[in-house]
C-alpha cells in the first residue's frame, strides 16, 4: 500500500510541475488509443461485412427457346417454391442486355451494335443467406 501511495503522490507532483508536457502525453496517449480502436472497430465492420456478402449466392438458369414467355414465368413459379429459394426471376433477352449494358461505359460499348434478342431468356434464383453453400447450390442445380 505504501508503495502506491508513493506513485500516486510522484505522478501528482511530476503534474503540477509540468503540467503542459502531462497534458501533451496524456493527449498522445488517448489519441493513439482512439486510432487503435477505431482501427480494430473498422476492420470487425468490415469482416461482418464480407462474410454476409459472402453468404449470398444467386443461379442464373437459361430456358430453352422453345419456351414461351408463360411458360418460362410458371418454371419460376415452380423454382421459387423450393426451401433454399428466396426469389426467382424472369429475365427477358433485352432485360439481360440492359443489364448488361448498366455494368458500366465498357460494358455498353461492348454490345452497342448487338441486337436486343441476342440473350437468352433466363431464370435469375436467388437464394436464402442459409443455403448459400456449394452442395446446396449443386443438389438445387
Amino acid at each position: 500500500m505504501r508503495r502506491l501511495a508513493y506513485f500516486v503522490t510522484q505522478a501528482l507532483g511530476s503534474v503540477k510541475a509540468a503540467p503542459g508536457v502531462s497534458l501533451l502525453a496524456a493527449g498522445t496517449m488517448a489519441a493513439t488509443l482512439l486510432l487503435s480502436g477505431l482501427y480494430v472497430m473498422t476492420m470487425q465492420n468490415l469482416q461482418g461485412l464480407a462474410f454476409v456478402w459472402g453468404r449470398t449466392a444467386a443461379l442464373n438458369t437459361y430456358v430453352a427457346e422453345s419456351l414461351s414467355p408463360e411458360q418460362a414465368t410458371a418454371l419460376a413459379t415452380m423454382i421459387a417454391q423450393f426451401p433454399e429459394v428466396a426469389h426467382a426471376q424472369v429475365v427477358s433477352p433485352e432485360e439481360a442486355l440492359a443489364r448488361f449494358r448498366a455494368r458500366g461505359p465498357e460494358a455498353a460499348l461492348l454490345v452497342a451494335d448487338v441486337d436486343d434478342g441476342v440473350m437468352p431468356t433466363s431464370i435469375q434464383v436467388d437464394l436464402k443467406p442459409d443455403a448459400a453453400d456449394l452442395k446446396t447450390l449443386e443438389g438445387l442445380a
